[in-house]
């Protein structure tokens, strides 16, 4: 569902639903500026779950299913709302199938993790995600886990909230030491999809067994290498210069490395696969520290907190040598 159809849909939330606070389904801070209609929009749009909670709550307040909800294209939720109506008259496979998903059992739990990376990948369909999983879920039962409980499809032109639901704290998470160890499984998956589609999510699930034969290729190192300076150079560009971090350290290492190559063969091998535009920026900022060394300037003097040691390990960065030598 998108922005406007989610508006349509939650006028008819009963307002104590929304403000008191023992509803489970939605909270809201109240405050002095408040607006009702403002807050429950926002309240309904933040809920990726929206689809589901909608229906129940009619159900729950004994409400109709409002005539405006036929024209959503989400048969989902008329679907859902018989089915909570009455369960027997109206038991509905792909309803059970998407039910079955919320589950907190393991491999229910796995597939949910899967399936919601799947969903934030570019160019996927209901049907070709029920295939890749070998049809263990209908296509149908896909589209009403989405419209009900992950409902991205419809919201994948807010990358506002795409992003806060991939990097909740921005791509610096990625940049710490052993940052794996730090995320759930299921927000690294989902990072996955997000940022190379639902081979990598696959791969990374275990669901798919030949990703390490599919993997080597001739260009595996070069495109390992190009990964590990494109990630040294984006936290290197954006305040990162100084920092120990793991992404740092390694783009360290190969810039040293295609240094001494560079030496030996005549041309520094980053040319070609890293761009003319990264070699000449780090060129530039390597030509930079090492005159303001010599000077012995340090940022506008003692009080800037950049040490000596700070401008060696930069320099080592971006010059590959080693100021013992100088």
């Amino acid at each position: 569902m998108d922005a406007l159809t989610i508006e349509k849909l939650c006028r008819f939330i009963p307002p104590d639903r929304v403000n008191k606070s023992k509803n489970r389904y939605w909270a809201i801070r109240p405050s002095e500026d408040a607006d009702p209609e403002l807050d429950r929009f926002l309240m309904a749009y933040r809920d990726l779950g929206f689809g589901w909670h909608f229906v129940k709550t009619l159900v729950d307040n004994g409400l109709e299913f409002p005539e405006c909800g036929f024209d959503t294209n989400d048969r989902f939720l008329w679907r859902a709302y018989l089915y909570l109506v009455d369960k027997s008259r109206y038991r509905d496979k792909a309803i059970l199938e998407a039910l079955a998903l919320t589950r907190d059992d393991m491999i229910s739990g796995h597939k949910r993790a899967v399936i919601n990376a799947m969903l934030v990948s570019e160019d996927v369909t209901f049907e070709s995600i029920a295939k890749m999983l070998k049809k263990s879920i209908s296509a149908e039962g896909v589209e009403a886990y989405a419209t009900c409980f992950f409902d991205i499809p419809g919201r994948k032109s807010d990358l506002s909230l795409l992003a806060s639901l991939v990097y909740p704290n921005g791509r610096y998470a990625e940049f710490v030491r052993d940052s794996l160890d730090n995320e759930a499984f299921a927000t690294l998956l989902l990072r996955a999809g997000y940022n190379n589609g639902v081979d990598d999510v696959l791969a990374m699930a275990g669901v798919r067994t030949d990703f390490v034969g599919r993997s080597q290729s001739a260009d595996a190192a070069k495109r390992l290498e190009s990964l590990f300076m494109s990630v040294g150079y984006l936290l290197a560009r954006n305040g990162g210069i100084t920092s120990t971090s793991p992404a740092l350290t390694n783009a360290r290492g190969l810039l040293t490395a295609a240094k001494q190559a560079g030496i030996s063969n005549g041309a520094s091998p980053f040319t070609a696969s890293m761009g003319q535009a990264m070699m000449d920026d780090l060129t530039a900022m390597a030509a930079g520290f090492s005159a303001d060394m010599s000077a012995g300037v340090l940022f506008g003097g003692n009080n800037s907190g950049v040490s000596i040691s700070d401008l060696s390990a930069v320099h080592t960065l971006v010059t590959g040598g080693d100021r013992r030598d100088k």
